[in-house]
């Protein structure tokens, strides 16, 4: 008698710990669950600033205005085409070419995203990417996202730089 009350304790220790009772089809499968990504789209705009972490001087370590045009799809899937940063040497903005990100918002509103880059290593195309991680931070209907990331630039020269952004749709 002692085994089979045992037996049903573990049982149902198993069941709690496994969630028997309930039915999660989700799989952690982030389409068709209802999260509005659509609301993610638009034009985040905030400030990015560059530190030096390697041997390469970064230019200006100061805050500086960017903007990330930003598109999100039904399935959280997300496509930034344009990264423009304002100047404040000449006082424009400048379009960040040949830069790339894409990534993946969870419904936990993680973030996951990949940026790559074309940069001028003194006269040479060089390829490079760089990823972020971070999580979406909502406060009533305004979206904050703070990224974080080292970038290689030039690794022939030691030019790695911490990228910070700190962005509000």
């Amino acid at each position: 008698m002692k085994s089979y009350y045992k037996l049903s304790v573990l049982f149902v220790f198993i069941c709690l710990l496994s969630s028997c009772s309930k039915d999660d089809s989700s799989d952690g499968d982030d389409s068709q669950n209802g999260y509005d990504y659509q609301s993610l789209n638009g034009t985040w705009s905030g400030d990015t600033r560059i530190l030096q972490a390697g041997g390469c001087a970064s230019g200006d370590p100061n805050w500086n205005l960017v903007e990330l045009f930003v598109d999100v799809d039904d399935n959280g899937n997300v496509a930034i085409s344009t990264e423009r940063q304002f100047d404040t040497q000449d006082n424009t903005w400048h379009v960040s070419t040949g830069t790339q990100w894409s990534g993946k918002i969870k419904t936990n509103d993680s973030i996951f995203l990949t940026k790559t880059f074309i940069v001028d290593c003194f006269g040479t195309d060089v390829a490079g990417s760089s990823e972020y991680a971070s999580r979406l931070i909502r406060n009533g209907s305004i979206i904050k996202l703070n990224l974080n990331a080292v970038e290689i630039f030039c690794p022939d020269q030691n030019c790695v730089f911490d990228r910070s952004y700190r962005l509000t749709l």
